[in-house]
């Protein structure tokens, strides 16, 4: 083993929940491996779903990942003497003369992966640089925002959504019912992660014509759904079959 210290840049951060509040490995405490194998560091506390009044916000957080020493016997991670290590290479000797120095028994040690998450609080570049959903999309990308980890889903059937706020009414059809919610409900109270574009929306548009800035969602859907009865599958993307899903009564209207 060989002291490394491994760089990279326009790393595409990791997100997590954050509430305000962290958990840390506290020195000297024997390691807890996750199902990984994986001792954690440090990690925002947090979820689709918080607990005890917390509010939780998505964070963009850099994940910082290495193999640490540990001691066999009592499994405690054993600090190093760094400047022993990259002066003359003798690993073993650096970790020996850190246990020593932090008062720790020392007699064997093996490594083991750790991981902490950093908030990306600074250096954080410009608002013309930000992500948006069509050059860098979000949505309808997993590889970069993976809503099914992070806890999106359909939150339930039509009758159990309804039931939150009034009993289950008839619908007139999608578009009215869309109009009518998204205007005072955000998206997530009915569809999580929602039903991301299959594409970018130049992309989606140039199928039929040039491109066209529309900010209202409910005009376009208006459009494409109830007037030319496009199938919702052209431009979205489900889990599974859309009738399935929840929007049955809305292919006829």
């Amino acid at each position: 083993y060989d002291p490394e210290i491994t760089k990279a840049s326009n790393v595409m951060p990791v997100y997590a929940w954050f509430n305000g509040f962290s958990h840390f490995y506290r020195f000297k405490d024997p390691v807890s491996l996750d199902e990984r194998g994986v001792q954690k560091m440090s990690w925002p506390d947090g979820g689709f779903v918080d607990s005890g009044g917390k509010h939780s916000k998505l964070y963009a957080f850099k994940l910082h990942s290495a193999s640490q020493p540990m001691e066999n016997a009592t499994k405690q991670l054993l600090p190093v003497k760094n400047k022993i290590a990259f002066e003359t290479g003798n690993v073993e000797e650096a970790i020996r003369q850190g246990a020593v120095a932090a008062g720790m028994s020392y007699a064997s040690h093996s490594f083991v992966s750790t991981e902490r998450y950093m908030g990306i609080f600074h250096t954080v570049g410009p608002k013309s640089t930000a992500l948006s959903c069509s050059n860098q999309p979000c949505h309808g990308n997993e590889s970069r925002i993976p809503f099914g980890k992070l806890g999106y889903e359909r939150r339930g059937s039509n009758a159990q959504l309804c039931d939150v706020c009034h009993s289950l009414k008839s619908s007139p059809g999608f578009t009215s019912l869309h109009s009518k919610h998204s205007s005072r409900k955000s998206c997530t109270a009915c569809h999580g992660a929602g039903y991301p574009l299959n594409a970018s929306k130049s992309t989606l548009c140039s199928k039929c014509h040039s491109y066209k800035s529309e900010s209202d969602p409910n005009k376009i859907h208006a459009k494409h759904v109830k007037d030319k009865k496009y199938d919702c599958k052209n431009c979205h993307t489900f889990s599974g079959d859309p009738k399935e899903e929840g929007h049955s009564e809305y292919y006829d209207n």
